[in-house]
């Protein structure tokens, strides 16, 4: 599995998304799973799995930016998981620009949803906080 599958799995989901913006929803992690009859989960784990590969390079070349874009459309249909590692890439200025406070917002949403980690980020930040 390589760069090409990953570019075509990209735009497919895109495809689908413009033919379908009303069921185009997709939600993993904490909380209840809404799917469309033309997206299932599973290509949400892919998109996922992809994002993460792209983020790290592995089997794929290192794309941060390609990263940040799968993370983004998955964040964008309410998807926890992909709201904090967004988050973290913007909290560490990983494939955008670097941006504290998109950072919070996103780990404030996804920890809404009972994402642990993003629950610890946001615990860590309040902690570190000098107005507690």
């Amino acid at each position: 599995m390589g760069e090409k599958w990953l570019r075509q799995a990209s735009v497919g989901v895109e495809q689908q998304q413009q033919q379908h913006p009303s069921e185009f929803k997709i939600h993993l992690g904490g909380g209840e799973e809404t799917t469309s009859s033309s997206l299932s989960s599973s290509i949400a784990q892919e998109y996922m799995w992809a994002a993460k590969c792209c983020e790290q390079g592995k089997q794929v070349e290192q794309d941060t930016v390609e990263a940040v874009r799968l993370y983004r459309l998955l964040s964008e249909q309410g998807n926890a998981d992909a709201q904090y590692n967004l988050g973290v890439c913007y909290a560490n200025g990983t494939g955008v620009q670097r941006n504290q406070v998109e950072a919070v917002k996103l780990y404030k949403l996804s920890a809404e949803q009972g994402c642990a980690n993003a629950q610890r980020a946001v615990l860590c930040l309040w902690y570190r906080s000098p107005e507690r």
